[in-house]
């Protein structure tokens, strides 16, 4: 969903949390890559910035806004509930990313999701994918939706600079 309720933080902007969330990791130096409908257009989206993810969802927040179909755009965020098809890609050659489809919100009619790249330019994939992980089996549990087949990754073993917030 684009756009979703920002506040103003100690460190700038930051989501404004849902009655019950909490936000457990703040990483610096992502770029997103959005095909689908935003904004009310078909459309690519990219941006750089910095994503927060809470026990139910991943916020993105761009750097800069920038405007999709004559509107502005400077947030985005996946309702874990709402995600499929995530993976996990490692390249020979590029940055660390998290691949998958993401189902709006309200939407009325059907439409296929949105597909997403979040790709990790400053590392630290050792404590978001764990934690991302985590909190996506828990949600699919509670909502009763099947797990899909996930290669555990290791714990990290203390936290990086900007891991948690």
């Amino acid at each position: 969903m684009e756009n979703p309720a920002l506040i103003s933080g100690p460190t700038g902007t930051l989501p404004a949390p849902f009655h019950g969330e909490f936000f457990v990791l703040r990483r610096d130096g992502m770029e997103l890559h959005l095909n689908g409908l935003c904004c009310g257009a078909r459309t690519t989206y990219k941006a750089t910035g910095v994503i927060y993810l809470s026990d139910i969802r991943i916020v993105f927040i761009a750097d800069r806004p920038s405007q999709i179909n004559g509107q502005p755009i400077q947030a985005y965020d996946f309702p874990l509930g709402f995600v499929s098809q995530e993976e996990f890609n490692q390249p020979i050659f590029g940055c660390n990313n998290l691949s998958g489809a993401v189902r709006l919100v309200n939407q009325t009619e059907v439409v296929p999701p949105n597909t997403f790249k979040l790709f990790l330019l400053k590392g630290g994939i050792n404590t978001f994918l764990p934690l991302f992980y985590q909190f996506l089996h828990k949600i699919r549990q509670e909502l009763g939706q099947p797990a899909q087949e996930v290669t555990p990754r290791p714990a990290p073993s203390a936290p990086q600079d900007g891991d948690v917030f």
